[in-house]
């Protein structure tokens, strides 16, 4: 059995149940059969290393500038990852650092909303006018009939190709 002292996130019982430890106790995350305590809790470990790394991904796009609606996809996503992950390690740190970028989430579309407005200007100070406007950008899906499309996606689906090919353009000529 691995103990505590190796172990502070999570310990394998005598039956070979892995669990993680939270601040509202222990929840069992699985079994690794024929296997060490040791390997066991290994495996569970190696899940959240898996987590944590896509959380530390998230953070460095952010500070390079990622779309904010990207961003808030990952997090969405992530956030629902982490939720009951079947893993071993601090998760509640894990939503805490998605939290925060949740947060950035809008402080990143209004530095993206100034930069827009700071080119603008500045090609306006530049050339007197703008001449034209492209809204180069477009989503398409893939030839998937309504019919065939998954009944749980679809309304996110619409919203999405609808925010890309129509909203993104008429925000972008504003």
């Amino acid at each position: 059995m691995a103990t505590d002292e190796n172990a502070p996130w999570g310990r394998v019982d005598d039956e070979g149940t892995v669990y993680v430890r939270e601040a509202d106790g222990e929840r069992a995350v699985g079994q690794y059969p024929d296997a060490t305590p040791e390997e066991a809790l290994a495996y569970f470990t190696r899940k959240f290393t898996e987590l944590e790394g896509q959380v530390a991904l998230l953070e460095q796009r952010v500070r390079g500038g990622a779309p904010a609606k990207d961003v808030a996809k990952a997090v969405a996503h992530l956030s629902e990852s982490i939720t009951g992950a079947n893993a071993v390690g601090d998760l509640a740190s894990l939503t805490e650092r998605l939290t925060k970028l949740g947060g950035t989430v809008g402080e990143l579309t209004e530095k993206q909303l100034e930069e827009n407005k700071a080119a603008v200007a500045e090609t306006l100070r530049a050339f007197g006018q703008l001449d034209i406007f492209v809204g180069n950008a477009g989503i398409f899906d893939q030839f998937i009939t309504v019919p065939d499309f998954p009944e749980d996606k679809l309304s996110e689906a619409f919203d999405e190709q609808f925010s890309v090919n129509v909203k993104g353009p008429l925000l972008g000529a504003k």
